[in-house]
């Protein structure tokens, strides 16, 4: 893996962000439409201590967040018994902006005995990259490394991951280049290794849509689209789950007098995603989230 790294990437000069060889940091910047729509995400939109248990935005970011860090978690345990040694874990976080789901690991399942982390977050916008670097103080010999990278194209990152996610990035690429990505996706992951995507459900008459949806989503999937996507490009999956319904879902719901008896103690979107994590169409949920693995 050493001679990869020393012939694709170079460090630029801000510490340990690396770029393609041969590749322009302006012309990454404006790839995935970031920089021409402007960032309409706030500083602490992802983090659990600031969010507003009010705000069903908020609450459906740290639903999926924590989703990820458990199946991340329960992965680890899982390589942990099967090769019976403790050793640092590779995280590949594509499209991870301000670097959420490590402050999340941080923060929520990082403690003490959980195994020390190699993460690697790719994005293609250096200022994203570069704030998230300075927001938080990373865990002690946890190693980040950060990639300039234009995800729509093929990359090869220098070391496989044990854990890889790409969230809520799928629908930010263009549709005849999707299975670039997911062919890059299948390459940097290892074998014996864990891949979570999640992407909203497409927009449904009567329903409703993200803020930013229609100026950076190039196409939304279905989880049936996601799911024939996956497999036609070598993954099983595993598991999978959704959060957040459409604005009617409860309308109809099966859960009306468990939703009342929770809502007494709980903010009602926190209990709009307990309940819709019980729901088994998927399609009903605004995003969805899978696990899968290689064939």
């Amino acid at each position: 893996m050493k001679k990869i790294f020393k012939t694709e990437w170079e460090l630029i000069p801000v510490g340990d962000v690396h770029l393609v060889r041969g590749s322009n940091l302006n012309d990454l910047k404006i790839g995935l439409g970031t920089d021409r729509h402007g960032d309409v995400l706030g500083r602490d939109i992802y983090n659990p201590r600031h969010a507003r248990l009010f705000n069903s935005f908020e609450q459906a970011q740290i639903m999926r967040f924590l989703v990820g860090i458990t199946w991340a978690r329960e992965h680890f345990q899982e390589l942990e018994k099967k090769e019976g040694k403790k050793r640092r874990k590779v995280v590949t976080d594509l499209g991870c902006s301000r670097s959420f789901w490590y402050q999340y690991w941080k923060f929520q399942a990082n403690y003490f005995g959980w195994p020390l982390l190699l993460y690697q977050g790719v994005d293609i916008n250096f200022d994203r990259i570069d704030q998230g670097r300075k927001m938080f103080i990373k865990k002690k010999n946890d190693i980040l490394e950060y990639f300039l990278v234009d995800l729509s194209s093929r990359f090869t990152l220098p070391k496989k991951a044990d854990f890889l996610v790409c969230m809520e990035v799928l629908e930010h690429v263009e549709k005849t280049k999707v299975h670039t990505l997911l062919n890059s996706i299948h390459k940097n992951l290892k074998r014996s290794g864990i891949a979570i995507i999640s992407s909203p459900n497409p927009l449904n008459e009567g329903g409703w849509v993200w803020k930013d949806s229609g100026k950076s989503h190039h196409y939304e999937y279905t989880f049936a689209q996601a799911k024939s996507l996956l497999e036609e490009n070598g993954f099983e999956i595993i598991n999978h789950t959704g959060v957040l319904p459409d604005r009617n879902y409860f309308k109809t719901s099966k859960f009306p007098k468990i939703r009342k008896k929770l809502a007494t103690f709980l903010p009602a979107p926190m209990v709009n995603n307990i309940l819709v994590m019980l729901e088994s169409d998927v399609s009903k949920r605004r995003q969805w989230i899978i696990k899968a693995k290689k064939k």
